[in-house]
């Protein structure tokens, strides 16, 4: 692939992952860090509005994990953030129980 598509693709899916999806509880989300940074966890409704946030504090370089208890949340689509210092990924995930 001359232009990298697939390589761009590629790299953001290593960087987030959460799972599993769809979620019925407790939310695994892991991303990699090329260096120690800040991170924070925020949780959108599918119309935007934040409905919860989790700063999770300085967190060296390597792989990051951490478990979320969604339990409470209604069934529906919801969108997770997770910023980094210097990054934004987001990713889609449904709440069913």
């Amino acid at each position: 692939d001359p232009y990298g598509i697939d390589d761009l693709h590629d790299d953001i899916s290593k960087k987030l992952t959460i799972s599993p999806n769809p979620c019925t509880s407790d939310l695994m989300i892991s991303c990699t860090l090329e260096h120690e940074s800040h991170i924070a966890i925020r949780l959108f409704s599918i119309e935007g509005q934040e409905i919860n946030s989790w700063d999770l504090g300085y967190q060296p370089e390597g792989k990051f994990k951490d478990n979320i208890n969604l339990g409470n949340l209604r069934n529906g689509v919801f969108i997770v953030s997770l910023a980094t210092e210097s990054e934004v990924f987001t990713a889609k995930l449904i709440v069913s129980h």
